[in-house]
């Protein structure tokens, strides 16, 4: 909940309840096995050097190029972009515990409204411009139509979109009913997110309201116009991450597990 301190890595203990099991983390946050693999092969060849909070900020970097990297070897488009990439500085510390409280209440909600939606992004130091650049991230994801509907007709969508919709919805629940929020580009790092928006074609409450909202709705349009300020957006959120690094906390062996011993190792 502070940034890259790793701490929804922790697993449940006696005392503690894992933040994967928040209601925000539970059915949208994947690929724990991942960063295992990663911990162990780096505490195989330097054991205790890395932090499991570094490994979460470089794969949030790396991971932007990969998936165009994966499309292009099995050439499912003929023309792809990759994201925009940063410098990451080292010396984060793990944090030593989590919170499932923080966790469900920190995390926005896709149906909040625009001002809790940025409250809670300026308790964690962050703009609107973060907030506009980090919703077109998450355009990239899959949803669960189940979850995000409520079951009443929003007449404000474009109509051809609204069909489509209606089409994957499905009266009872299944694990299959899944939807792109950006539908076009699926696999290219773009503006095209926001430009789905402005044409009326959203998915979630939270997307309304990114365009209704006439400050942050100035905001989407320069990111839609150019995607260059996108890009640029995109970079400076995750530059920020890098001023708040913890030097009193520690790093773990295991990434799903806290350290008895609490002994600082330079970081590389």
């Amino acid at each position: 909940m502070q940034g890259y301190d790793a701490s929804i890595l922790l697993v449940s203990t006696g005392s503690m309840l894992s933040e994967k099991r928040s209601n925000p983390n539970r059915d949208s946050v994947h690929g724990f096995e991942v960063i295992d693999e990663i911990k162990f092969a780096l505490e195989k060849e330097c054991s205790h050097t890395v932090s499991c909070a570094d490994i979460l900020a470089l794969a949030a970097r790396d991971s932007t190029a990969l998936l165009f990297i994966i499309a292009s070897v099995f050439e499912l488009y003929n023309v792809l972009t990759s994201g925009p990439s940063w410098e990451v500085p080292f010396g984060r510390r793990d944090s030593k515990g989590a919170s499932l409280g923080g966790s469900n209440n920190n995390i926005p909600a896709p149906n909040k409204t625009f001002q809790t939606i940025l409250t809670k992004f300026k308790l964690q130091g962050l703009d609107i411009v973060d907030l506009v650049a980090l919703s077109d991230i998450y355009g990239k994801k899959l949803i669960d139509l189940i979850i995000v509907g409520n079951g009443l007709a929003d007449f404000t969508l474009d109509q051809s979109y609204a069909a489509q919709l209606r089409t994957r919805c499905l009266k009872f629940g299944s694990d299959q009913n899944l939807f792109f929020l950006d539908f076009v580009t699926l696999t290219e790092f773009d503006n095209n997110y926001f430009k789905n928006l402005l044409a009326s074609k959203r998915l979630l409450s939270s997307d309304r309201v990114l365009v209704t909202e006439p400050t942050i709705n100035r905001v989407g349009e320069e990111i839609c116009r150019e995607l260059r300020a996108f890009r640029q957006a995109i970079c400076q959120v995750h530059d920020q991450d890098g001023e708040h690094l913890f030097p009193d906390r520690s790093k773990r062996r295991d990434s799903k597990a806290l350290q008895k011993n609490k002994l600082l190792i330079k970081t590389i």
